[in-house]
């Protein structure tokens, strides 16, 4: 095969090369030649590696636009959610492309190489590794194509993505939350009197992940302004923010008033937990409050998070539905809830007869 080459033609790049005896000409859709020449040298390591049905799968279509034009726009649109989660999303599409079509440069690609195929042939490819990895990583690059973010792609001639969005998970093996236990919890819970003393602010963070159930992004973020006062009741109104995206959903957070107190008594940073840059803070909440954790629960892996969980736990016991740790701890949808808490609530019992007559076994004995 010889050498590609790129030449103008009706102010459109084409490029020119013979496979097989044959001479092929493909248009490369766009007037900038330096895109052009990079989409050459895709299309020219695929032929020459042989594998032309992807030559096919990257065939140039005026009517689809690039991979590349969909993240721009997802990177660039607003959608409300946060930087971090953005950008992973993105990075697991790209992970998803390079897997199956054997191609480092995807944003070349045009979008209709986006489909059920891509899904499936991942989930193929993916075979070694964890069902609940492969199903993570797709879900990441289904958010692409959200019914939010399609409104951003309007003017966008894509290809049909609906195929690769709903092509379902592989089936996970169960989880089974593990409660701390009480010999765990009673050493942390003295070890903490000790913690208060030595380090306030460590301290602090404790309390946000054990006695509220926060996320490690919302006690980095949280400022003071967040803290009302609905009713009788104090509490972290975690919403929807100009500098901030709530993971899951919003919500109102109750605040125990051993919280209100540390935090209204400090007349200095306007941030929950104190740390005169972000770096400070979040070494405070990521690494030093973990390593503290981690000497209670070592087997664990995430040791903040399993604070979190305890507390979820705590109201599914106490309310004895999954409403409220739902509520609480804010997740987006209740398969999450039930995951983690619903092996810890009793088991439904038959409706009596003074059950359905509104009447207490007490009441009658009166």
């Amino acid at each position: 095969m010889k050498k590609l080459n790129v030449f103008l033609r009706r102010d459109v790049y084409y490029v020119h090369f013979q496979r097989g005896g044959k001479r092929y000409l493909r248009s490369m859709d766009t007037r900038e030649k330096n895109i052009a020449e990079q989409r050459a040298k895709i299309l020219f390591r695929e032929v020459a590696e042989a594998r032309w049905k992807n030559v096919d799968a990257l065939r140039s279509r005026s009517e689809f636009c690039t991979v590349g034009e969909i993240i721009d726009r997802y990177q660039s649109g607003i959608l409300g959610i946060r930087d971090a989660t953005r950008n992973a999303n993105v990075c697991a599409l790209r992970r998803v492309l390079r897997k199956v079509l054997g191609s480092e440069n995807v944003e070349v690609m045009r979008s209709d190489v986006i489909g059920p195929k891509l899904a499936r042939e991942y989930q193929r490819l993916s075979g070694d590794a964890s069902a609940c990895g492969i199903n993570s990583t797709l879900r990441q690059a289904k958010s692409l194509f959200s019914r939010r973010a399609m409104e951003i792609y309007e003017d966008l001639k894509m290809g049909d993505v609906s195929g690769f969005v709903s092509v379902p998970g592989l089936k996970e093996r169960e989880k089974s939350y593990r409660p701390l236990t009480p010999d765990v919890v009673s050493a942390m819970q003295s070890s903490s009197e000790k913690l208060r003393e030595d380090n306030p602010n460590l301290y602090l963070v404790f309390l946000l992940f054990s006695r509220c159930g926060l996320r490690n992004v919302e006690i980095l973020h949280a400022r003071k302004s967040w803290v009302e006062k609905r009713g009788e009741l104090w509490g972290l109104a975690i919403i929807q923010r100009p500098d901030f995206a709530p993971k899951g959903r919003e919500g109102f957070v109750p605040l125990p008033m051993e919280i209100v107190d540390l935090i209204t008594s400090r007349a200095d940073d306007d941030f929950l937990v104190p740390g005169h840059t972000l770096t400070e803070r979040k070494n405070l909440i990521y690494r030093d409050h973990s390593k503290w954790v981690r000497q209670y629960i070592p087997g664990r892996t995430k040791s903040s998070y399993e604070l979190r969980k305890h507390a979820g736990s705590i109201i599914a016991t106490r309310s004895g539905n999954l409403l409220e740790p739902q509520t609480m701890l804010r997740h987006g949808s209740q398969t999450t809830t039930s995951k983690y808490y619903a092996s810890l609530l009793s088991p439904i019992q038959p409706i009596s007869h003074d059950d359905f007559s509104g009447i207490k076994p007490k009441e009658i004995q009166k």
